[in-house]
């Protein structure tokens, strides 16, 4: 299969402009200071209880002998490091808060002790050192480095934990990665007589209509899955098609490399058909830090997951999925269970439920009147259950049947099921 051949492989994320320190004058050019204690006076505070220093950015000036740069890129003697005294910033070194209260210095060479986890009070937030800061300074345009001091201590969100200063700091960790990331995942062939499960949203053009739907200039990744546990491999070891445990490795990326360590991660969008969206929610599940933007599903169904007798067409790897299960053991917020157990047992089956890490839900049922054929042979699959969260309701989730349209025709591009999706992705992303 010449699928596999689409795929574009991950870049290595650039950890780039790390340390942008607190900057600011420094009187004296070395030595010069002394150890003093941050009174009142010198923190300055205004309206909003915030200082901040000067504009002048000589952060990047090295440090003269004898002194070395604090947790915020400041100099300051280095034998104030284990000196029994804590240098949490409050004393100044030519004018400037020392902290050398951070992993990197190991808080002080034990001058410090280790900050308990104290929940600060209403409106407050610790920052990435552990200090009580005011909420409303992350993402209000300012970034928050270590320029600005809130009762005497210099505030830092410019860190993952704080969201690069909810996006206010610019000079954070870059990552190389592109603005979206759409990953299909293809459902059970039953056409095909070959044992193995080749991707075909790509091939009916389903895929590449949700990226046109993006605004113009939108750098997009295509990572297309087929209906497999693992990766299938043709002549020469080359990989044809992309499984399960690999989708669920490239999100795993996505969310550890690009969603908490980007200042603006990407966009991720999962379009699946059929058995393809069992696989997609429980991806999804089972990584609850990974936000994705919108989730589609086109006519979601589970035939053959739980057990081997129960499967459809005779699902080859049913025991597969079953050991999968058994091996990793996810902790479902809800009872899985084979769709034709659940109206006996009252269970919700996988790909009805959309966890709360999923941002917009696009629900696709097919007619059920309208037969899928497999030569003389007529069938009909179609979602009968409405989405709902784990909770039961329906925030964020939307769904449309639609008729004239069999079970395989909602996978196809430019019929009315994709082109609704189409336009709510364009609408969701438009600027």
């Amino acid at each position: 299969m010449e699928h596999g051949k689409l795929r574009v492989l991950l870049t290595v994320c650039l950890l780039l402009g790390l340390g942008s320190g607190c900057v600011g004058p420094r009187s004296g050019g070395g030595g010069g200071g002394s150890r003093s204690p941050m009174d009142d006076d010198d923190s300055a505070a205004d309206d909003d209880d915030s200082a901040t220093v000067d504009d002048d950015d000589d952060s990047s000036r090295e440090c003269p002998e004898g002194e070395v740069e604090d947790c915020n890129g400041n100099c300051g003697p280095e034998e104030w490091i284990g000196d029994f005294f804590c240098d949490d910033g409050a004393y100044l070194w030519d004018d400037i808060p020392i902290v050398f209260d951070c992993d990197e210095f190991n808080r002080d060479d034990g001058d410090c002790e280790p900050r308990q986890d104290v929940p600060c009070g209403d409106g407050l937030v610790p920052d990435c050192n552990g200090y009580c800061a005011p909420q409303e300074w992350i993402g209000d345009s300012t970034c928050d480095d270590g320029q600005y001091l809130f009762d005497g201590v210099p505030i830092d969100f410019n860190c993952a934990d704080g969201a690069w200063d909810g996006g206010d700091c610019d000079d954070g960790m870059v990552c190389d990665r592109p603005d979206v990331v759409v990953f299909s995942v293809s459902g059970h062939d039953i056409s095909d007589s070959n044992d193995l499960n080749e991707e075909y949203l790509y091939e009916r053009g389903a895929v590449s209509q949700v990226a046109n739907a993006l605004p113009a200039g939108t750098d997009v990744m295509l990572l297309p899955y087929a209906d497999e546990l693992e990766n299938s491999r043709g002549e020469g070891d080359t990989i044809e098609t992309y499984g399960f445990l690999q989708l669920q490795s490239d999100l795993e990326f996505v969310s550890q490399n690009w969603g908490g360590l980007c200042s603006a991660p990407p966009a991720v969008i999962i379009i699946a058909h059929s058995h393809g969206v069992v696989w997609s929610h429980t991806a999804v599940h089972m990584l609850p830090g990974l936000y994705v933007d919108v989730l589609v599903d086109l006519d979601g169904q589970s035939d053959g997951w739980e057990r081997p007798y129960w499967g459809l067409v005779g699902d080859h790897w049913a025991h597969e999925l079953q050991a999968f299960a058994d091996d990793y053991g996810p902790s479902w917020p809800f009872s899985p269970w084979d769709a034709a157990n659940a109206a006996q047992w009252g269970y919700q089956d996988v790909e009805d439920v959309v966890p709360w890490n999923v941002g917009l839900n696009l629900e696709v049922a097919s007619d059920p009147s309208v037969l899928d054929m497999v030569g003389k042979v007529g069938f009909v699959l179609t979602d009968r259950d409405p989405n709902s969260r784990t909770d039961g309701s329906t925030t964020g989730i939307y769904r449309e049947e639609f008729s004239g349209l069999s079970h395989s025709e909602v996978s196809y591009d430019d019929t009315a099921a994709l082109n609704w999706v189409a336009e709510e992705i364009y609408f969701h992303f438009a600027p």
